[in-house]
């Protein structure tokens, strides 16, 4: 099957496939006589678990290492990376909800500014201290949105 196949069966561009390709995300195609590449009928199935994963936030360094030699997906590393995958999640609700927390605040006080016609006192809340996201696990998440670009 060529590119152009794979790419309307998947709905992904022939250039997203062939950096899919590059990356180590799919094995090498044959190649036909004039060069152009010729697909398996597994490559689709590949690009739907790579596509899928994606959307669920997986890098892909983290989607590569899910894939074991005969090209199926492990199951128990994919569990293990759902469950890293929902701690990150967590940490990213977190933030969120101070950051809200924050927002609704910070509104209050300047829709009573407005209100009143007094300058607003705006601090930033000291218990917003032990909210603040682990290091490590925001720094995880920054790579994971850069490396899925």
């Amino acid at each position: 099957m060529k590119i152009g196949e794979i790419a309307r069966r998947t709905g992904l561009a022939a250039s997203a496939i062939r950096y899919y390709e590059e990356q180590g995300l799919l094995d090498a195609p044959t190649r036909d006589m004039n060069n152009y590449r010729h697909y398996s009928e597994s490559t689709i199935k590949r690009l739907e678990v790579v596509i899928h994963a994606q959307r669920l936030g997986f890098s892909l360094d983290t989607i590569r290492s899910l894939f074991l030699h005969d090209g199926s997906c492990s199951k128990s590393l994919t569990l293990e990376q759902i469950n890293v995958r929902l701690e990150e999640i967590e940490q990213i609700e977190t933030t969120l909800k101070v950051q809200r927390e924050e927002l609704l605040m910070l509104k209050r006080t300047l829709e009573e500014s407005l209100r009143t016609g007094t300058a607003p006192g705006i601090a930033c809340p000291r218990s917003i201290e032990r909210f603040r996201p682990d290091r490590a696990a925001v720094m995880r998440s920054k790579h994971m949105m850069a490396s899925s670009k």
